[in-house]
């Protein structure tokens, strides 16, 4: 294997990892681009295609460029003995594709199978699992699956809650979601609880990370204010934006 282009491609990776944590997402994705060209010379660099395929998918999702990321991800699909950990990856990235397009109900059972498959899994990765799950409540409050949002945020916030690693930004996208489960529902007090959690989580860990910033300020401006005034039997309604984080694989969902 040529030596020079592994070390490209880890290259190209390295600043695409430094400018998606910096909010730099064009930068990131034009790095992953040029990591994915250097994929295609040859089979000899078919592993490294099918790791940075998904991430670049995931990239292109939260860009907007919904078609390119249905490209990548058919791509994806194309390789050969895909391992669970990259099936699962393309599976939440094509779930992630169908709920930024509004199709929340495609999402669902590729969010299922996804499920399935890290609930297989031997140990089983706690946090990926909780992330797919509240990944999956976001969807069942789309299409008003109530409980079923309700009880997969439940399940997400006992796995992270006896995890080694678990990480605050990812409880808090736990807590927020759960919270808009609860408000669907009618359930204001749970619903002010989860969302103040969010909140505490967020300000404990500084808002280091660009992306934890618009969640942060989401429940700080737009959530409480609504769910307080709602406890209060006034009915306004506010913009619902949940936070879906189905892009389960390398520095893309960290």
């Amino acid at each position: 294997m040529d030596k020079k282009s592994v070390r490209d491609i880890a290259g190209h990776l390295k600043r695409a990892k430094e400018l998606r944590e910096n909010g730099q997402l064009d930068g990131a994705a034009s790095e992953m681009e040029r990591a994915a060209e250097i994929g295609r010379r040859g089979p000899e660099f078919k592993q490294y295609l099918a790791d940075i395929l998904p991430d670049l998918a995931a990239l292109y999702v939260i860009t907007g460029d919904i078609d390119k990321a249905y490209g990548v991800l058919e791509e994806a699909r194309t390789l050969s003995a895909l391992s669970d950990t990259l099936s699962v990856i393309i599976l939440s990235n094509q779930a992630a594709s169908y709920v930024y397009k509004g199709e929340a109900a495609k999402a669902r059972p590729l969010l299922l199978e996804a499920v399935e498959i890290y609930r297989r899994a031997e140990p089983l990765d706690r946090v990926d699992l909780a992330r797919t799950l509240t990944n999956l409540s976001v969807v069942c409050t789309e299409l008003g699956l109530k409980e079923q949002a309700h009880a997969h945020c439940g399940e997400a916030y006992d796995l992270l809650n006896t995890a080694a690693h678990a990480s605050d930004p990812l409880m808090a996208n736990v807590m927020h979601n759960w919270g808009f489960a609860h408000k669907q529902a009618g359930r204001w007090n749970g619903a002010l609880y989860c969302f103040r959690r969010a909140e505490e989580l967020l300000k404990t860990h500084g808002d280091e990370r660009a992306l934890d910033r618009p969640l942060r300020a989401n429940i700080d401006e737009t959530v409480l204010p609504v769910v307080i005034t709602e406890q209060g039997e006034n009915r306004n309604q506010c913009e619902e934006q949940r936070y879906f984080l189905g892009f389960s694989h390398g520095f893309a969902c960290r």
